[in-house]
């Protein structure tokens, strides 16, 4: 008896057990889940059914008035919603301890987060995987839903000719539609820092233009193997989104003519100055991805000096004000500045023109000028146009170091080898 007691309380555990009974349903096995909820695949108890993804909400969140809101207008979205690419909703429900679930259609394939962990995608492949989850976003957008999580962890990816693609999760969607007080209830900022639109990031209320920008940074992680911006925390990127101009997708990988363009203006900063909809993105990016891609650009050895200011440098004006002095001073060494976003600064070279020692002597000088600013060189390959870095492998934001460390010094072993012996053994002391 005891041990029938022992085995239901693991069976029905926060993570639960195959064999665990979810309304009509059998848990086969645990699909996948995060800190919102757990999904699960499971039969139908009585079978004549299709298999069903489960998602459960986390028994820790079932007191919050927040995650259940959540929760349940996934439920309502997905519910007004009928398209092929999107899972239809089976069944809803809650378990007995009041852990509420809902069960969609369930879909084979593998997210396409884990395509594109083997590299980009050839822009023809990129487009047959997009077209339905620009069609899934179209429904959405006309039935008054703004999806506002689109990422490649989000897109389910069966193989075929074409392939099956499926958009899943709409455990943040808005509907545009809400009244006044759920639109101020839900204007909060909720997203992902990878994939979320300027107006997003700010917690503003938002409409399609949040999805087409999130769409945008889909086809870019398609056909560049990588998001646009990439950096060491989630704030640095959010900032990035706010502020700083994306490199094109062709600065990482060979795309065809027009390809940047069409991603590009779906990464405006301002909504208004995005493409209208997500079928005319769609189109334009159809029409452009199967032209003949261009010879990969060739990257020069360059160095680039990475300088932040952290919270103990003080007001955010006088964080601001070191930020754009160091500018000016690595401007004036011939590093010229190719990202500035507030807070931060990458100043680059090719390393031709400002050896690796000098960039860590001009990089030293700004440290003892402003000792509590963060401070990292590197040295790297870079595409230099009319002779200036302004993208590449040497700008991937995870090289660098930590906004938030005061005093951090860093630098690469090939820039300290290159140093006079006394100013690299001090970074090397330094080195954090």
């Amino acid at each position: 008896m005891t041990g029938r007691a022992d085995d239901a309380v693991d069976l029905y555990g926060d993570i639960l057990g195959a064999g665990a009974v979810v309304g009509r349903w059998v848990v086969v096995e645990r699909a996948g889940g995060g800190g919102f909820g757990d999904v699960y695949r499971a039969r139908s108890a009585g079978g004549g059914e299709d298999d069903a993804a489960v998602k459960v909400l986390r028994a820790a969140l079932v007191s919050s008035t927040r995650a259940l809101r959540r929760f349940r207008a996934e439920a309502a979205a997905v519910d007004r919603l009928r398209h092929p690419a999107i899972p239809r909703l089976l069944d809803t429900g809650s378990l007995h301890d009041g852990r509420p679930y809902v069960a969609t259609e369930w879909w084979p394939g593998r997210p396409l987060s884990a395509l594109l962990a083997a590299g980009p995608l050839p822009p023809a492949r990129a487009a047959a995987i997009a077209a339905p989850v620009a069609g899934a976003l179209s429904a959405a957008h006309a039935a008054g839903i703004v999806h506002r999580d689109v990422k490649p962890a989000n897109v389910l990816v069966a193989d075929g000719e074409p392939p099956r693609v499926a958009l899943v999760d709409f455990g943040i969607a808005k509907l545009v539609d809400d009244r006044p007080a759920e639109r101020t209830a839900t204007a909060s900022r909720v997203g992902t820092p990878t994939a979320m639109a300027p107006e997003q990031i700010r917690g503003e209320p938002v409409d399609a233009r949040a999805d087409v920008y999130a769409f945008g940074v889909l086809l870019y992680e398609m056909v560049a193997g990588r998001p646009p911006f990439v950096a060491p925390t989630p704030d640095e990127i959010e900032l990035m989104h706010l502020n700083a101009p994306p490199p094109p997708p062709s600065a990482f990988a060979a795309v065809p003519d027009g390809v940047d363009a069409v991603v590009l203006r779906c990464l405006a900063k301002n909504p208004a100055h995005r493409p209208g909809s997500i079928a005319e993105v769609m189109d334009a990016f159809r029409e452009v991805a199967t032209g003949p891609s261009p010879a990969p650009r060739r990257p020069v050895d360059c160095v680039a000096v990475y300088v932040s200011a952290p919270p103990a440098v003080g007001s955010a004006r006088d964080r601001a004000g070191a930020i754009a002095s160091a500018a000016d001073r690595l401007a004036a060494a011939g590093l010229t500045p190719v990202a500035q976003f507030g807070l931060s600064v990458i100043a680059a070279a090719p390393a031709a023109r400002v050896s690796p020692a000098a960039a860590l002597a001009h990089a030293d000088a700004v440290g003892a000028q402003w000792p509590d600013l963060a401070i990292a060189v590197a040295v790297g390959p870079a595409y230099a146009a009319g002779g200036q870095p302004d993208d590449g492998p040497l700008f991937d934001g995870t090289r660098w170091p930590s906004p938030a460390v005061a005093g951090y010094r860093a630098a690469d072993p090939d820039v300290l080898s290159a140093a006079p012996p006394g100013l690299a053994s001090r970074w090397r002391r330094s080195n954090r």
